[in-house]
C-alpha cells in the first residue's frame, strides 16, 4: 500500500462526496464517521474523535505504516451562530464555544497525534481542512467559528514550518449540507456550493501542495457586495430571516 486517504465526517454530504470521488479513481480509502454508517470506503470506522483513546483504536485497524503517502481530508467541525439571543453559554477561557472549538481544533490535533505516532519516517503526510470565506471579516454572529478556525490555522501552519505535514486549508462559501439547511430553511440556495464542485477543486491541488497552503472556493451571487460582511445589522436581520427566527 502506497497511498491512502483518510476521510472523516464521512456520514455528510462533503465526506460522503471526497470518498465518492476518490473510489472511484480506485484509491485506497479509509473513513471515519461519529457513528456507523455505509460508505463506498475500503474500511468505514464508527469513533468519537474527542475521545483520544477512540482515536488510538482507529490506528489499529488502519496500519498507516504501510504507507508512503497518507492524505487526511477532514470535513468535521461545528458551527454556531451566536446572536444575542443564542449565544453559546459554554465558553473556554479564549471566549470560545466550547463545542466549536473541541469540534474543530481538537478533532484534528486527537487524529494527528496518532497519525504521525504511527506512520513511518520517510512517508509524507498532507491535510485538508475547510474554514469560512468569512473568516477575514470578523462576524460578530460566529465569532467562535472564526477563532477556532484561526486556531486551527496557526496549528497547521506550525507543523508545516516543521515539515511534519503540508496543509491545505480550504475557505469555502456556503455549502449545501444538511447542517446548513437544518440551520437555515428559508435560504435562497441558489448560489450555494454542491459539495462535489469543492471535491473538483480540492483533489488537484494535492498534486503540488507543499508547505501550508490556503485557497478559496466560492460560488457568488452576480451581485454580491463586500459591503455584505460590514453592515452587520443587515447582516443579522438576514440570517434571522432565513433562520426563521422571528422577532
Amino acid at each position: 500500500m502506497e497511498r491512502i486517504f483518510i476521510v472523516t465526517g464521512a456520514s455528510g454530504k462533503l465526506g460522503a462526496s471526497f470518498i465518492e470521488n476518490l473510489k472511484e479513481k480506485s484509491n485506497h480509502v479509509f473513513a471515519l464517521a461519529r457513528r456507523q454508517t455505509e460508505t463506498e470506503a475500503d474500511i468505514t470506522l464508527a469513533a468519537d474523535l474527542l475521545d483520544e483513546n477512540q482515536v488510538e483504536a482507529i490506528f489499529n485497524t488502519i496500519n498507516v505504516s504501510d504507507a508512503t503517502e497518507i492524505v487526511l481530508i477532514h470535513t468535521v467541525g461545528k458551527f454556531k451562530f451566536e446572536s444575542n439571543d443564542s449565544i453559546g453559554t459554554h465558553k473556554n477561557e479564549e471566549g470560545i464555544d466550547d463545542e466549536v472549538y473541541t469540534t474543530n481544533v481538537i478533532t484534528t490535533k486527537n487524529i494527528l497525534k496518532q497519525l504521525l505516532s504511527n506512520m513511518k519516517p520517510q512517508a509524507t503526510v498532507s491535510v485538508v481542512a475547510f474554514a469560512s470565506v468569512s473568516d477575514k471579516h470578523d462576524i460578530p454572529f460566529w465569532s467562535s467559528y472564526t477563532r477556532a478556525k484561526n486556531i486551527l490555522r496557526g496549528y497547521l501552519q506550525t507543523l508545516s514550518e516543521a515539515n511534519q505535514i503540508s496543509a491545505l486549508m480550504v475557505n469555502v462559501s456556503t455549502v449545501d449540507t444538511g447542517n446548513e439547511n437544518l440551520l437555515r430553511p428559508n435560504a435562497d440556495k441558489t448560489y450555494w456550493l454542491q459539495p462535489q464542485e469543492i471535491v473538483e477543486r480540492v483533489l488537484p491541488e494535492l498534486s503540488t501542495l507543499n508547505g501550508y497552503k490556503e485557497i478559496d472556493v466560492v460560488k457568488e451571487r452576480p451581485d454580491f457586495d463586500e459591503k455584505y460582511y460590514i453592515d452587520h445589522e443587515a447582516l443579522l436581520g438576514k440570517w434571522k430571516r432565513e433562520m426563521d427566527i422571528k422577532e
